[in-house]
């Protein structure tokens, strides 16, 4: 199974390579743009911001880090995870520094220092994978630097001091590395060395690993919940280590005894973890994915040194398989960011010159008003969403009034698993506490005040806990409730009323909407109801700080010192009433609601902020009122085109995964046309085809890219060919996934009865309509661009174009097509007929018995520039109306 985990590494590589070659062209566009139009004009195309996430996402260590309670297995796993021995276990605490494993040609171990670097004259050679006896050498070296004395594991200086092996092995070449750390709670100064190792590295998947003899302890859960806080947006597993004997013990114990013993003893360690877990509201018991695996650590490294298979060794195989899941997951949602960082650099470029126009006054009022659009339409969802939460309010608080009346029950319920007994062993963590707020000698001897304080800490968790888990959940089904009767037909009216496709794209990057799929409604759908979860995370996140500052650690001292002096025993439900009677349900309803306002405050302020940068682009943009910018936007935007189609690919492969075509359909020039077969889930085998564009020119192959970029930007039409997606499976193959069409109109159009001709006419000015009201021209209108889908429908092969910007009169190149295609469809001759030396005359075929349709022909050819395709269209529509009364 090295193989998925390493192929997900490698892949990630291959995959921040390409987003690093995007933000290069991009830096050279900059520089491009600033040449052709000034300083001014590119210095927003990347902000520092912008440039800091990205470069943090292409440094980013791939860590997968290992932690857990002293002599929990932590050290076994890695062994197994790197499928041979190399870091020391022992039935007693063995690892006392935090071990980082990585790849070197040449193996070797060394210390590195506090700051990272490798500490002068500790480099040692190891032998690498050989024979038995060396690896037996390399195990002993490397237990010389991980064990101290016991006198050693107090010294601060020796155990901050990290150990640095170095391994030619495959599943570390991409840059793969593991983190082992010393066990939790063995002593206050190692506590520190875990802490550190926590907040210093960058880890993309965090394993802790529960001893499964003694289940999930009160130090587990503080070391979890610590964790969590000190790596944010960590991925995370549980392992629980040391099942194998118990399954043992209990098959003995049923082979022994007839009786049948209590339900709650007969649980195996497993159950028993996922119970004390799921209690402490460490394991989501709605969750889908598996985060819980149980290994039997011992046995695995048996069946792994003789080459045998073992129900343990194949629980561990879905282990890696669900680590592999897990840890690409998380490098694809990283990769995200960045990618989507990059496509609202490039929108605010083409925008720019999506909108620009003839006169610069003109263009820039336009602009403001469309940006200005986008903003109202935006606010409007704003303000509907902020509304949501304050119109439920006395929902909220009746949800809360609920979960706090039941929180007494409820605790006392989880509690009663943690005897006394077990209680008493968090003594010396709640001496650390103690000692932070200056308790007297005398109270930290005194054991009964220590039981009672540890009875109160366990009661505060859980009451923590358990609010904390009720309200999430309740009010996560509160708010996807009103989600689609209420907000979504508000988030497709404000999507609609965003006139450019661009503003739309940037609006989905913000809001994290999805678009351009089977269904474009029902995915935005989906992904609100993803954005109501956003804000529930945000609610957690905030009553965790409300009740954590509720039963802050003097004020749970307080409550155990007034029980104890009281002379009260170490009761439950005496803790319970008292510590449950300081929850406010006013203060945690206000919580709710100032957590799901911020959240969506920060939504808002980015978007505002992303039109703030497209404004402030356009204004310096537009003060180059002097230079001539056909030439310069053809330029750029066939650059821009380059770096997005890339920047998509990268995206639609990320978040779709790969194509598989089918039989051949047709052949083109530099194009092969596929069967889709299968691919992306939302598709059905014999509704869609694959354009394979091959290069074979270098100017056909950018052409390719820009006309597909411009065909992307088009607002969505039934009579434009529609773009799914596409991928670069190769560097000289460019795989686009459209709808499937019956023929081309070159091959039957002279044939068609002259209502469907008709119909086709209407259909292809639709499609040009659309084209123009998107701002561009498609400047390549001839009978092979235009398609016959298996409906009767004509649409415009938009992956064919040879777009420009709609500028001034040159929507006049399309309606001249257009007319030449009229002509031929009703047999006419495409030669011009010069008799009238002012104006170029056009032979009228016999085709044409419809007057009115032959004058409408006539000037599209001799007079474009008096019409519009929005006319035309009209016009033909009256015809279609006059034939069909016919």
């Amino acid at each position: 199974m090295e193989d998925k985990l390493a192929e997900a590494v490698k892949e990630h590589r291959a995959n921040l390579e390409n987003v690093g070659i995007i933000l290069r062209g991009t830096r050279d566009l900059e520089a491009e743009v600033s040449t052709l139009l000034g300083r001014g004009a590119s210095s927003n195309l990347v902000t520092k911001s912008e440039q800091i996430s990205i470069e943090r996402v292409l440094d980013q260590k791939i860590i997968i880090a290992v932690f857990g309670e002293r002599n929990s297995g932590k050290s076994s796993l890695i062994n197994e995870l790197l499928c041979q021995t190399i870091v020391p276990v022992s039935s007693l605490p063995c690892t006392c520094r935090g071990i980082r494993i990585k790849y070197s040609k040449e193996p070797y171990i060394c210390l590195l220092n506090s700051d990272g670097t490798e500490k002068d004259g500790t480099r040692k050679e190891l032998e690498g994978q050989g024979s038995k006896d060396a690896r037996r050498r390399d195990s002993k070296e490397v237990q010389s630097f991980v064990k101290l004395k016991e006198e050693q594991r107090q010294d601060e200086t020796l155990i901050s001091e990290a150990v640095e092996i170095g391994l030619n092995d495959p599943i570390l070449s991409n840059g793969l590395e593991f983190v082992d750390s010393p066990g939790k709670n063995e002593n206050a100064k190692l506590n520190k060395v875990v802490e550190q190792i926590a907040r210093d590295r960058k880890i993309a998947v965090l394993i802790y690993v529960i001893d499964g003899r003694s289940g999930v302890r009160i130090e587990d859960c503080a070391s979890i919940n610590q964790f969590r806080e000190s790596c944010p947006g960590t991925a995370q597993l549980y392992v629980c280590s040391k099942i194998d004997d118990d399954k043992r013990a209990a098959e003995m114990d049923r082979a022994d005894s007839d009786d049948e013993s209590d339900s709650g003893e007969d649980l195996d360690k497993l159950a028993k973890v996922r119970e004390g877990l799921e209690a402490n509201g460490l394991l989501d018991r709605r969750s889908q994915s598996t985060k819980l695996h149980g290994l039997a650590l011992k046995d695995i490294k048996k069946a792994r040194e003789k080459g045998s298979r073992t129900g343990y060794f194949d629980d561990f195989l879905k282990f890696r398989e669900n680590l592999s899941k897990t840890l690409e997951l998380h490098l694809h949602s990283a990769l995200s960011g960045a990618i989507g960082t990059l496509m609202r650099c490039h929108s605010r470029l083409f925008y720019y010159f999506s909108q620009k126009q003839k006169n610069i006054d003109k263009e820039n009022e336009e602009m403001t008003r469309m940006l200005s659009s986008a903003q109202k339409s935006e606010n409007a969802l704003f303000e509907e969403l902020t509304g949501l939460v304050q119109e439920k309010k006395d929902e909220i608080r009746s949800i809360v009034d609920k979960v706090v009346e039941d929180v007494e029950r409820g605790v006392e319920e989880e509690i009663k698993y943690f005897s006394l007994s077990r209680r008493a062993k968090a003594h010396d963590l709640l001496l650390d506490q103690c000692k932070a707020i200056n308790l007297s000698n005398s109270v930290l001897k005194d054991e009964k005040f220590l039981l009672m304080h540890a009875c109160c800490q366990t009661m505060r968790s859980s009451i923590i806990n358990y609010v904390i888990s009720r309200l999430e959940m309740d009010i996560g089904f509160l708010l996807e409730d009103y989600v689609a009767p209420t907000i979504w037909p508000k988030v497709i009216d404000t999507m609609e009323a965003l006139e450019n496709p661009t503003l739309k794209r940037n609006m989905e990057s913000v809001y994290q909407f999805v678009g351009y799929e089977s269904d474009y409604k029902e995915d935005t759908k989906k992904s609100l109801i993803a954005l109501m979860y956003s804000l529930v995370t945000a609610v957690r996140d905030d009553l965790n700080s409300q009740l954590q500052e509720t039963y802050n650690l003097q004020t749970i001292v307080d409550v155990a010192s007034k029980l104890h002096k009281d002379g009260a025993e170490p009761q439950t439900h005496r803790v319970a009433d008292i510590l449950t009677g300081m929850l406010d349900a006013n203060r945690l309803t206000d919580s709710i609601i100032r957590a799901c306002r911020k959240k969506m405050l920060e939504n808002h302020n980015r978007f505002e902020k992303s039109i703030e940068n497209i404004k402030h682009f356009k204004d310096e943009v537009c003060l180059n009122t002097n230079i001539e910018l056909t030439a310069s936007t053809i330029k750029i935007v066939s650059s821009l085109a380059q770096l997005e189609i890339r920047n998509h690919a990268l995206k639609f492969k990320i978040i779709r995964g790969s194509l598989q075509r089918g039989r051949e359909l047709s052949q083109g020039q530099h194009c092969i046309i596929y069967q889709y077969k299968k691919g992306w889930g939302f598709m059905e085998k014999n509704k869609y085809a694959i354009r394979s564009v091959i290069f074979t020119d270098k100017t056909a192959w950018q052409q390719s890219f820009t006309a597909l970029y411009y065909a992307y930007n088009c607002t969505r039409c039934p009579n434009l060919l529609r773009i799914y997606g596409w991928l670069l499976p190769e560097p000289n193959v460019l795989e686009i996934v459209v709808d499937k069409a019956k023929e081309r109109l070159n091959k039957v159009g002279q044939t068609l009865a002259p209502t469907v001709k008709l119909s086709v006419a209407l259909d292809v000015a639709k499609g040009l309509d659309n084209i123009h009201s998107s701002g561009f021209i498609f400047n390549n209108m001839e009978p092979s661009k235009v398609l016959i889908m298996e409906d009767g429908r004509a649409v415009i092969n938009t992956c064919k174009g040879n777009y420009q910007i709609l500028r001034g009169n040159s929507a006049e190149l399309d309606i001249h097509q257009f007319g030449k295609l009229l002509l031929w469809m009703y047999g006419g001759s495409l030669a011009e007929n010069k008799r009238a030396k002012s104006m170029p005359k056009w032979s009228r075929p016999a085709g044409f018995s419809d007057d009115r349709l032959w004058k409408l022909t006539e000037r599209c050819l001799s007079r474009p520039m008096t019409l519009t395709m929005r006319g035309i269209v009209q016009e033909l529509k009256s015809r279609q109306q006059v034939a069909t009364q016919s």
